[in-house]
């Protein structure tokens, strides 16, 4: 069997501790440290069982993967996903398996793996490149004596990442990446407010019967969240036409 965690109230559960100041994995690495490494939480009426270590997380998605293939359901996934029509979390059905058979033999194919490539090794350039911008900027070679450092070269790290992230999407699907200041800035806040969105734990997922309050008013971020931004789906149409190789 496995433990109940304490500390729960009466229908908000562990809700009480997930919407104070920590991020909820914090909160939840302490209650597995105080309990179990693997132990039930109560999320308002719903219950969740919840896994810390990575013996018990190979156990969940390997051997017993088909009963932990379903996601639960949450708002954030409900209307980001348009309804769950996202293989990722769509639960287990013939859409799914139909779906997955398609990712399988098309998009992660050993065929399809192999044309991607040149992706990969772009990024592996672009690191190149940002070293060879710091040698550049802060090392003054000299044929006589030793390199001599001058300052630090910032860079801004989640940015940076970020950009390689949408560069790698927008190549894989589009065949085209970011090309201007302008162009990455919207796609990077549109990224990160989709993942925002999409992490976002509301009332309404422990208590249903609240939904129709939408507290906080996160149902209708979400909604707005969701919905395509024309010119950039017209953008990265077009762009798809108009390749830049690099």
């Amino acid at each position: 069997m496995v433990p109940d965690a304490g500390g729960t109230w009466p229908l908000l559960g562990h809700l009480h501790l997930l919407g104070g100041p920590l991020p909820a994995h914090f909160v939840l690495a302490q209650m597995a440290d105080k309990y179990s490494p693997i132990f039930t939480s109560r999320l308002g009426l719903c219950s969740a069982v919840v896994v810390i270590t990575w013996e018990l997380a190979k156990d969940c998605l390997t051997t017993s993967d088909w009963a932990f293939a379903t996601w639960p359901k949450s708002v954030s996934t409900e209307i980001m996903t348009y309804n769950y029509a996202m293989v990722g979390f769509n639960p287990y059905s013939p859409y799914w398996r139909h779906v997955r058979k398609i990712l399988t033999l098309k998009l992660l194919s050993n065929q399809q793996i192999g044309l991607l490539r040149l992706v990969r090794e772009s990024k592996v350039s672009s690191i190149r490149d940002l070293n060879e911008e710091y040698q550049s900027k802060n090392i003054n070679y000299s044929s006589t004596s030793a390199p001599m450092t001058g300052g630090a070269l910032l860079v801004d790290m989640k940015k940076w990442f970020t950009d390689i992230s949408v560069n790698i999407m927008l190549r894989t699907i589009f065949g085209r990446r970011l090309n201007n200041h302008g162009e990455a800035d919207k796609e990077r806040e549109v990224s990160r407010k989709y993942m925002k969105l999409i992490r976002r734990f509301v009332v309404a997922d422990g208590l249903q019967l609240l939904r129709w309050l939408d507290l906080g008013g996160h149902g209708k971020d979400m909604f707005r969240g969701a919905q395509p931004d024309g010119a950039t789906v017209v953008g990265r149409a077009q762009g798809s036409e108009e390749l830049e190789h690099w």
